[in-house]
């Protein structure tokens, strides 16, 4: 089970990451700047945001290995539908429409297995599943990246499709039947927004996601413009990028139960804090090998920290985690499209060099943010 879901959370990684990755392919092949490509990353992200808390509320009565087969289906369906899009038109409302399954599947699989697991395994479990993100990052978005630039951008999501279709067939062999998750009511809602703990905590997701995506939006055009990097070196650069985030995700499965969650994202943020920091300097020294280098701190924190918010989120409040699982995952959708946005004006504005610098005093705030909440919960 634990398998299928994380498989199911490498498509679904795969797919939110890959326009980032091809970014420079797509930007060529429509002939339209990188701010305008941007769309696919923020308009997708805003679709996300909105729809990770309102299917909460509107799945909360269904079986979830039916409603997690349901949503990688609308991945395979959309990406094919992406493959033989005619136009960027066509191509954006595509995305605006494959996302809901994103929007679906990454939070209401995390919340199944807050009831499938017990609870001193929920947190090593969500972590786990998490990692799928991180080989998403490590293989799927270099992959995607390689193929769009050397096969052309609808071999990427054709092979994104046959992805989901192979995840959805493993979590309806895995997954049991009759799970559900308990409902999400007004009362539920209310006690949420009513705990500054959780407010907080949410907060962090948002500002840590939004400091990663002025920046990660960007890095394919970024490489090319500051490391004058062809398709190879690019797809080169992401795996290296992915790979310590995989290391970093599985380190932090096996830390969080020693150093317990808050100190863990505390490490994480920490780490990500230094790498965009690095970047800073290199970019602003002209360092190549300081920028290369950044990489590897902010790998090693990127991924892990989502699931660790995941599981902080579950522990504060085990009987609201239907609900809080959705806003976390609603807040890091909406810290892309906050994150992509901002870069994306930065870029219009001709003022690349301040991507991770924004990127830099978000995560900061982030860290303090972070440190607040063991100490509003008491």
């Amino acid at each position: 089970m634990l398998w299928a879901l994380a498989a199911g959370n490498f498509v679904i990684g795969t797919g939110i990451m890959m326009p980032a990755g091809m970014m420079n392919v797509l930007g060529d092949a429509f002939g339209l700047p990188v701010p305008r490509i941007a769309m696919l990353v923020w308009l997708g992200a805003i679709v996300m945001g909105v729809g990770a808390p309102a299917m909460a509320q509107i799945a909360s009565r269904l079986d979830r290995r039916m409603l997690l087969v349901g949503a990688l289906a609308l991945y395979v369906v959309g990406h094919l539908a992406s493959a033989v899009a005619p136009g960027f038109g066509t191509l954006l409302a595509a995305r605006v429409v494959t996302v809901v399954g994103a929007a679906v599947f990454t939070p209401q699989a995390a919340a199944a297995l807050g009831v499938l697991l017990p609870p001193h395994r929920r947190a090593a479990g969500v972590t786990f599943a998490f990692l799928g993100w991180s080989v998403a990052a490590t293989l799927g978005m270099p992959l995607g990246s390689w193929l769009g630039a050397t096969l052309g951008w609808r071999s990427a999501y054709l092979l994104e499709a046959a992805m989901a279709l192979a995840a959805a067939v493993a979590v309806a062999r895995t997954l049991p039947p009759r799970v559900f998750s308990p409902g999400v009511s007004f009362t539920v809602w209310r006690q949420v927004g009513g705990s500054a703990a959780l407010r907080l905590a949410l907060a962090v997701t948002v500002v840590q996601t939004a400091g990663q995506f002025t920046l990660s939006s960007f890095l394919a055009p970024e490489y090319r413009r500051l490391l004058d990097a062809g398709p190879g070196l690019i797809a080169a650069l992401f795996t290296l990028f992915g790979a310590f985030g995989f290391v970093g995700n599985v380190a932090a499965s096996r830390l969080v139960g020693r150093l317990g969650t808050p100190r863990t994202v505390a490490l994480t943020l920490g780490a990500m804090l230094l790498g965009l920091s690095t970047w800073s300097i290199g970019v602003w020294t002209g360092t190549v090998a300081l920028i290369v280098l950044a990489l590897v701190p902010w790998g090693l924190g990127c991924f892990s920290s989502n699931s660790l918010q995941q599981a902080r989120l579950i522990g504060l409040a085990p009987a609201l985690a239907p609900a809080t699982v959705a806003l976390n995952s609603s807040g890091l959708y909406l810290g892309q499209a906050i994150g992509a946005l901002a870069g994306s004006a930065m870029l219009a504005a001709g003022q690349p060099g301040g991507l991770a610098p924004f990127g830099v005093a978000l995560m900061a705030m982030a860290l303090v943010l972070s440190s607040r909440v063991e100490r509003v919960r008491g």
